[in-house]
């Protein structure tokens, strides 16, 4: 008896909890009307009315203000160039002279991918060359980066560990007094925004850790680390997430800054039946549910043996049982680091299913005709810009 009040007591103080976390964050809606036409010729900006134009036109403006000499953007989990890791494992068992055809069997498994799901929780490289060509924000200084997409600890820290790489490379205008880099990504990004954090900052809890590891499994050098940090030093990092579930701590230095956009419904304190889950009723259900301990396993033993490692280090142990409790919990877990916002993006049915459409409400973020809606947020929330979103 008393252990089933305790249990009815911990269930109605999860609920509550919920309740105040989701309220703590600020709620908008998409547009009333589509604010971009899909198009033969999608680059051709005669097609969109003239306030899509205006709007893009100023978030460049006002990137530019504020010193954000490059834009990054970032695919999540299983539309990467390797989401199973068997490419990345025959990389390492083949002879040196068939590593180029893997390599270029990666790029076409990209390609094909981005052909294939195109806008769905992917960014194109169309898409950037919209941004570019709207915003007059310059094509030159927009890159997009490509990880495996693994869905496991080793996968998230070799994207990291490249990711750095990209930002070594990226030619930045250190003749000004503020510089910024804006990343942007999409769902399990978030992980690996998150490593990169703890790898640049010394003062992290968990960087012996996870260096130890780069260095004892030949991922990075701790030579080819201090360069990359020290090409970084003084630069501003922000980081936007979109419909990121919530696993890794972050490590985010004084002037780094992040935002996290979530695609929501309600207040998520009802039942979640099937009903419910068919019609995206409640929003974003892979940022709910694809949280610790939903991890795939590795297909290499190694890297296997590897994610018990950082098991330990990150303290997110893949446990079932946990996951499982925590999911019927219903409870959407809300990042402390930076600042969430809870978005109706309008992809949910009244009557027909549409979670395939949506990728469970997954995929909504990086569609064209959100394009401007997401960087108008991004603007006013790190850049302290003044642009109208209709509150949700």
């Amino acid at each position: 008896m008393l252990t089933l009040i305790g249990l009815m007591f911990w269930a109605k103080r999860l609920r509550r909890q919920t309740v105040l976390e989701l309220d703590d964050c600020p709620r908008y809606r998409v547009f009333e009307q589509a604010d971009f036409v899909r198009a033969d010729n999608i680059l051709d900006l005669n097609h969109q009315n003239e306030d899509w134009r205006d709007g893009m036109k100023k978030v460049g403006e006002h990137l530019t203000l504020n010193h954000v000499d490059q834009v990054v953007f970032m695919h999540g989990t299983f539309v990467g160039d390797d989401p199973t890791g068997l490419l990345g494992y025959l990389e390492m068992k083949l002879p040196e002279h068939s590593i180029k055809l893997v390599k270029k069997i990666k790029k076409f498994a990209k390609s094909s991918t981005d052909l294939f799901i195109g806008d769905h929780g992917n960014f194109t490289s169309e898409y950037l060359d919209i941004f570019a060509s709207a915003s007059s924000y310059p094509r030159s200084s927009m890159s997009s980066f490509s990880w495996s997409s693994a869905n496991h600890h080793v996968a998230r820290l070799k994207g990291s560990i490249d990711y750095l790489r990209h930002l070594y490379e990226l030619e930045l205008n250190r003749q000004k007094q503020v510089v910024r880099i804006l990343s942007v990504g999409h769902s399990h990004a978030y992980q690996v925004y998150a490593l990169v954090t703890h790898l640049l900052n010394k003062k992290s809890k968990l960087h012996k850790g996870l260096v130890s590891i780069c260095v004892a499994y030949d991922f990075l050098t701790i030579a080819e680390l201090k360069k990359i940090a020290l090409s970084l030093k003084g630069i501003n990092l922000d980081f936007v997430t979109l419909g990121s579930p919530v696993v890794y701590p972050w490590a985010l230095k004084n002037n780094d800054q992040a935002l996290h956009l979530i695609n929501h419904r309600g207040s998520m304190t009802k039942e979640i039946g099937i009903a419910s889950i068919l019609k995206t009723t409640h929003g974003d259900y892979v940022q709910l549910l694809g949280s610790a301990g939903s991890d795939f396993g590795a297909f290499d033993g190694l890297d296997r043996e590897i994610n018990s490692e950082l098991d330990e280090i990150l303290g997110v142990k893949t446990n079932i049982g946990q996951y499982v409790r925590r999911s019927i919990s219903q409870k959407r877990l809300i990042s402390q680091y930076g600042k969430s916002l809870l978005i109706d993006y309008k992809d949910h049915s009244s009557w027909m299913p549409n979670l395939l459409q949506t990728a469970f409400g997954h995929g909504v973020y990086t569609h064209y005709p959100h394009m401007l809606f997401n960087f108008k947020l991004i603007c006013n929330y790190l850049y302290h810009s003044e642009f109208e979103v209709p509150k949700g």
